[in-house]
């Protein structure tokens, strides 16, 4: 059985990413449609085993083949985004999902679930600040087992172009010396670099609050 599974390894974590997002809809459909709140609870657990099964097989292929390979890598990924920002993203789904049913019943405008925070100045900055953060210490912490695991790419490896600080050519080469783990730094290390720019942007200009239109 467990051979099966893992000759099918692809397929099962389709299957498992699919669990997930229908155990998402279910919890929600229960909770604000048909408002079986608690019976809801159990597609949160729903979804919680399917993060674990994703990792228990990419734990047992990699028990089974010695290497890391793309596909413990992508789970890897999978699990980091649900670790660090899953729960919070699903928050924000939660309140939004709620606002809008509460609507579409006909609640009134005062009895409404309250929403999120729209956060300007000081305040959002500080917020975008943690979240570069947490996104930075995820990519060092990944990139550190990638570096425990596969070393870093010899200097005389890397591509003369283009020129600049060594640790600049680095991370766009991908910083370790396994092709499928360094293409896929290479992408993080753009997104995290985008990332930083638009946190430096909210520190250099704050976000301002949005005018409100004048009472005549």
């Amino acid at each position: 059985m467990l051979d099966f599974i893992l000759q099918y390894k692809w397929a099962f974590f389709i299957g498992g990413e699919a669990i997930f997002w229908v155990s998402i809809a279910c919890f929600l459909l229960l909770r604000y449609v048909w408002n079986y709140r608690k019976l809801s609870k159990l597609f949160i657990l729903l979804f919680l085993l399917s993060d674990l099964w994703m990792a228990a097989i990419g734990y047992l292929d990699y028990r089974r083949t010695g290497q890391f390979e793309t596909f413990q890598l992508v789970i890897l990924i999978f699990l980091a985004y649900a670790l660090f920002f899953g729960r919070n993203d699903l928050r924000k789904l939660d309140a939004f999902i709620a606002r809008k049913t509460a609507k579409w019943r006909g609640i009134p405008a005062n009895e409404l679930p309250p929403a999120e925070l729209k956060l300007t100045g000081a305040a959002h900055t500080r917020r975008e600040l943690k979240n570069f953060s947490v996104h930075f210490a995820l990519y060092a912490a990944v990139t550190a087992v990638l570096i425990v695991m596969y070393g870093i790419l010899p200097a005389e490896s890397l591509p003369p172009e283009p020129s600049g600080p060594l640790a600049l050519r680095l991370a766009l080469a991908g910083i370790v010396n396994h092709e499928t783990a360094a293409s896929v730094l290479k992408v993080w290390s753009l997104i995290l670099a985008v990332d930083a720019a638009i946190t430096l942007s909210y520190v250099i200009f704050p976000k301002k609050p949005k005018k409100t239109a004048a009472s005549g």
